[in-house]
């Protein structure tokens, strides 16, 4: 194994932190134009300069220096095309879903004509009523903010109205209370465009630490000036649901969480309570904190708090089809930032999760940045940023049905609880699970439901052989094509994708101090229940920077699955393709597959990876385990200090694999 010399890790990381959210989707408040991507005067754009040749060391230099495509090109380092690894720049200010000509709308509302305006104390009241009366018109409907900020008291309701543009012009909503921003409901073709929203008071502070008390197992906090924590929502400065991070800064006074410090909440998801008191001491503006547990902190060191975690989603979308965002800016949530459930067709272009400009706070959403359950048709998520939320920065899921009973061609199944009781429908494809492993036991069409509750007896198109009760059921047909497509994710906690879907891609996006991990391709029948197992995967021309360093997943791209045993089943996974990514300075192993089937991990380059891996099966560029027809093709992996441990590939159980044209560097 070749050292690299010049090429270190920790300086050349510190470069990307320099590529803010200004080089993105820009920051302001409606970030962007709304006129349409393109050239401004009709001209066509330049033609991108020819690839460079570059050596290997350039190579890799290059890479680690920007979140964004370079047109540089190398042949012998693994990559198919070096000069497509990334997110193309461009992306963030390219308009896909443009607000019409007026001549094309039936009816143009401006919103200062119905009280809706700047200084208004009935903003909601007056948004609500002429939205509601929009219900039965017909045609293209436009409700025009002008610039400027529009403050509003409680949550903003559209609900059966159908071809709705909300449109803005460097337009900020701010909400004065903890709630739902937007409830969208039964409504088909509705635009959000160039409308930016934010929370006051915000639900996360940040400060920095004065003192540390490990016998009172007790932080101080020096809240910066902008947060005041004499409102009475922040409750004397008691959590009963919310999140304590500490943060580290990189070379360019950037901050991300510190996988090394404290990540402490108390979450109504899996029920932990880590922080057990709070005190907010007005006169000096300080805050209390006490926990179970905590380790050591040194005075000075940045922190933030939240005060919520799950309870207020910004957007919450259900039952709708064709939803729309376009150059809007979120900057806080209450909780989840998008929240879109039994959704068809939905299209995010340039909506980034992003931290205020002028703003001391160092989280976004308290909990994710987008929650998809049983959505279907489309889910695009292109051009955008979504940085410093607490948990996944993106979770599209369904959830299993338990089977009680099943019959000739028919089944019996039940739904855990009202929040996961999603439909099944006639025409949809169901897939049934050993719960134990995950090994596929059938799939089928359903001919006939009959729902009371939670319980739906289904009508199937072919015999039920075997006894299946106790196993699950999952929804094949309402799981969305996803596409995530030139993002920038990073400086946060949990992990950056969570994907439960088949048929999507991956590709183009930068992920970087992720603390658990960038890309979660996996079924686990846990607390949550969520489903489907994934397939038909493409994670492509990605690049990964220093994640996974908090023993979150066991690879930057992971895909498992293991049921009620613990154990996988080999092929419950199938047709994931890892191919022409980018991966340095993680944790632990660059792909790991565990059940997976048909897989590919081929020309891909991995460099300095493996920092702290947990044990010796996962010092591996591609970590394999109960898998089965996994080929690993022509992978380059360019170390400093391996030992002799170290292989490219790791295959813990001998599962079929097949490699060709691996290489160390």
């Amino acid at each position: 194994m070749k050292k690299f010399i010049g090429i270190l890790v920790s300086a050349l990381l510190m470069l990307i932190m320099s590529f803010t959210a200004c080089s993105g989707g820009g920051n302001s408040a409606g970030g962007g134009n709304s006129t349409g991507g393109g050239s401004s005067n009709g001209t066509e754009p330049p033609k991108p300069p020819a690839n460079k040749e570059v050596d290997g060391e350039e190579l890799i230099q290059t890479m680690m220096s920007t979140p964004y495509r370079s047109a540089i090109t190398n042949a012998e380092y693994g990559l198919t095309d070096a000069s497509k690894v990334g997110a193309d720049q461009q992306a963030f200010s390219k308009v896909l879903y443009p607000v019409p000509d007026d001549s094309e709308f039936a009816n143009v509302y401006v919103a200062a004509d119905y009280g809706i305006t700047k200084d208004g104390e009935k903003n909601e009241r007056n948004f609500n009523t002429l939205v509601s009366s929009l219900e039965n018109v017909e045609g293209l409907k436009k409700i025009v903010f002008e610039e400027g900020v529009y403050r509003f008291t409680t949550t903003l309701k559209i609900n059966g109205v159908n071809d709705l543009y909300l449109v803005g012009n460097n337009t900020e909503f701010v909400f004065e209370n903890w709630c739902i921003g937007y409830n969208v409901t039964n409504c088909e073709n509705i635009h959000f465009n160039e409308i930016s929203t934010d929370y006051d008071p915000s639900p996360v502070v940040s400060g920095t630490v004065k003192s540390f008390d490990e016998a009172q197992k007790s932080v101080t906090i020096s809240l910066y000036d902008e947060f005041d924590l004499s409102d009475s929502r922040y409750n004397g400065g008691t959590i009963s649901y919310g999140s304590y991070m500490e943060f580290a800064e990189d070379k360019n006074g950037e901050l991300h969480p510190n996988y090394k410090a404290n990540l402490l909440y108390n979450s109504t998801g899996d029920h932990v309570t880590n922080i057990t008191a709070g005190k907010y001491d007005a006169a000096a503006n300080e805050l209390t904190l006490t926990f179970k547990t905590v380790k050591s902190v040194s005075a000075g060191t940045p922190v933030s708090v939240a005060f919520t975690m799950y309870e207020y989603a910004t957007y919450v979308v259900e039952d709708c089809q064709n939803v729309y965002l376009e150059g809007c800016n979120i900057y806080c949530s209450a909780g989840m930032t998008f929240m879109f459930n039994s959704v068809t067709n939905s299209y995010l272009n340039r909506t980034n999760l992003m931290l205020k400009p002028g703003s001391k706070r160092l989280m976004t959403a308290t909990a994710d940045g987008f929650h998809g359950n049983d959505c279907c048709g489309d889910l695009f998520i292109t051009g955008s940023i979504y940085e410093n939320s607490h948990d996944d920065s993106i979770n599209i899921c369904s959830f299993y049905k338990k089977i009680t009973q099943n019959a000739a061609k028919q089944i019996v199944c039940e739904s855990s609880s009202v929040h996961t009781n999603f439909p099944i429908e006639v025409g949809d494809v169901i897939e049934v699970y050993d719960p134990a492993t995950f090994e596929r036991k059938g799939t089928y069409t359903v001919e006939s439901v009959h729902n009371a509750l939670l319980k739906y007896t289904i009508g199937v198109n072919k015999f039920v052989k075997d006894d299946f009760s106790g196993c699950i059921v999952g929804n094949v047909t309402r799981s969305p094509k996803v596409k995530i497509n030139d993002c920038i994710f990073r400086n946060k906690r949990n992990r950056g994708i969570l994907l439960q879907s088949r048929n999507c891609d991956i590709s183009n996006n930068a992920f970087y101090n992720i603390v658990h991990g960038a890309i979660s391709l996996h079924s686990a029948l846990d607390i949550f229940a969520e489903a489907i197992v994934p397939g038909d995967v493409t994670v492509t021309n990605n690049k990964f920077f220093n994640n996974n360093l908090g023993y979150g997943l066991e690879g930057d791209v992971s895909v498992f699955a293991y049921g009620s045993s613990g154990k996988g089943f080999a092929g419950s996974i199938r047709n994931i393709t890892v191919t022409n990514n980018f991966i340095t300075g993680n944790g632990q192993s660059g792909v790991s597959i565990k059940s997976g089937g048909n897989c590919i991990v081929s020309n891909n380059l991995f460099y300095d990876i493996c920092r702290r891996y947990s044990n010796e099966s996962l010092y591996a560029a591609v970590r394999i385990i109960i898998s089965e027809n996994i080929t690993v093709n022509n992978n380059c992996v360019v170390m400093s200090n391996a030992t002799e441990s170290f292989a490219v590939v790791k295959n813990n159980d001998e599962s079929s694999v097949t490699e060709n044209g691996n290489q160390i560097k």
